[in-house]
């Protein structure tokens, strides 16, 4: 969670950290000809340390974190016995058996306590980073920018390179990338890099995971998806190549029989959403409805989300929340090649 040092540090530059962690009141419109800076205590991290780290991590996580190389991030979900992701995450290998977890910091308190209940005993030792602050860096020059501040940066997206007092995570996209620093050094690095980049509310971060059709679970989405409803599979977050973890059969039962009924789509709309928010087909039978995943408005004030829906919506009116409802533009996520 925030600590209050960063929490007032935000505060003084005129931000607005609400309880989920969203930053507000930084600088909502950017320029797509540079680079922007966004703080994101709406993430947060757990770190995984000890013998049996990379074991217990990879009998409970979708993804094949036996075969994570250090240097690399990974996507990875947590799931329930149903299937149903509990928590999504970047899962970080940082060297030999340690690593951290990126997850939505409304998630983490109650993650951090169920994860401890299947440790038995494992030689894991799982714990809440409360040290590091995380910033993401985006647009057009950021690379330079970086660059110019005299790190060496990673050459391929979900790589990332250490530096002194922390470490910076290229990601999917054009030019993004994910800063985690020391406490103790967060204000240093946020003053020289916004010298050459515009402070951005955290709501702009998001609408590059958008526009990158990567999705979050948080507290509003908890337990909704099965992984493949929101691409998990396409973005190297699943692997059909592993062992048991929990909801592993319904995953690959799913995988291998096509029941994929529910799909990520795109989508704009004239009005706010929010995670959770149902979207509705009023003309089908059974009123088949989607939910939004995550979403965030642009600078013209029209707002872009990820949604699951079901296949059958296709050349429907969908409207946002209920049949009065505004009515959104959809369109698939383009999918990527699965990762092995």
């Amino acid at each position: 969670m925030i600590s209050p040092s960063w929490h007032q540090f935000l505060t003084d530059l005129g931000g607005a950290v609400a309880a989920d962690g969203d930053v507000s009141g930084l600088g909502g419109q950017i320029s797509p000809a540079a680079p922007y800076l966004c703080p994101l205590p709406a993430y947060a991290l757990i770190s995984a340390t000890g013998d049996e780290a990379q074991a217990f991590l990879h009998g409970q996580f979708t993804s094949d974190v036996n075969h994570l190389p250090e240097g690399r991030l990974q996507h990875s979900a947590w799931c329930t016995a149903k299937g149903r992701i509990y928590a999504s995450m970047l899962l970080w290998h940082l060297a030999g058996n340690e690593f951290e977890l990126l997850v939505a910091a409304d998630l983490l308190p109650a993650m951090l306590k169920r994860l401890k209940m299947y440790v038995l005993r494992s030689k894991v030792v799982l714990a809440e980073k409360t040290d590091q602050v995380i910033l993401g860096l985006g647009g057009q020059g950021a690379t330079a920018l970086l660059q110019a501040a005299g790190l060496t940066l990673p050459a391929e997206p979900l790589t990332y390179a250490t530096f002194e007092g922390g470490r910076v995570a290229r990601l999917e996209g054009e030019e993004r990338f994910l800063l985690v620093v020391e406490e103790s050094a967060a204000a240093t690095w946020w003053q020289k890099l916004s010298a050459h980049a515009h402070p951005a509310d955290s709501a702009v971060w998001r609408l590059g995971d958008v526009a990158a059709g990567i999705p979050w679970v948080c507290l509003a989405t908890q337990e909704a998806f099965i992984p493949q409803m929101v691409n998990f599979e396409r973005i190297g977050g699943v692997s059909f190549h592993k062992g048991c973890y929990p909801g592993q059969e319904v995953v690959a039962r799913t995988q291998y029989l096509g029941k994929v009924k529910r799909s990520l789509f795109r989508g704009i709309s004239p009005l706010p959403v929010a995670p959770g928010q149902p979207l509705v087909t009023p003309d089908m039978e059974d009123g088949a409805s989607g939910q939004v995943v995550s979403g965030a408005p642009d600078a013209q004030g029209q707002w872009h989300f990820l949604a699951v829906l079901p296949e059958s919506w296709q050349g429907r009116p969908v409207h946002l929340g209920d049949k009065e409802g505004a009515v959104v533009t959809l369109s698939p996520v383009a999918p990527e090649e699965p990762a092995a």
